[in-house]
């Protein structure tokens, strides 16, 4: 299966566009700081899928599920930045804790199959 057809790049695509739509209206100081990193490492997070399902070797797929995970806690900690910070309100934290909660809930049943 191509990693483009995994619900979890699916669901990694559909936090990145949440991203970008609600960072267009945002303050500049917030928009070109911590939302350009939490993009960045969205982007890592896209490689990280793609590298772990071209493994056919157990140990490097776990290796890159490991790094996915690393980066998705920075991504959930950023997030909650912004949220502690006023920048997004509760609908906005909302919506994206159900989103991160799927892209948990699939990242760690790959880990488990695998």
């Amino acid at each position: 299966m191509y990693y483009q057809q995994t619900p979890i790049y699916s669901s990694t695509k559909l936090l990145l566009q949440y991203i970008i739509v609600k960072t267009f209206k945002m303050k500049s100081e917030w928009k070109y700081t911590v939302t350009r990193d939490i993009r960045d490492m969205v982007y890592n997070l896209f490689r990280d899928i793609q590298y772990a399902n071209r493994q056919t070797d157990r140990v490097q797929k776990i290796r890159w599920l490991e790094k996915f995970q690393a980066d998705f806690g920075i991504v959930e900690v950023q997030i909650n930045i912004l949220y502690e910070e006023g920048i997004w309100n509760d609908k906005t934290r909302s919506e994206l804790s159900e989103i991160l909660v799927s892209i948990a809930k699939q990242v760690t049943a790959w880990r488990k199959k695998t």
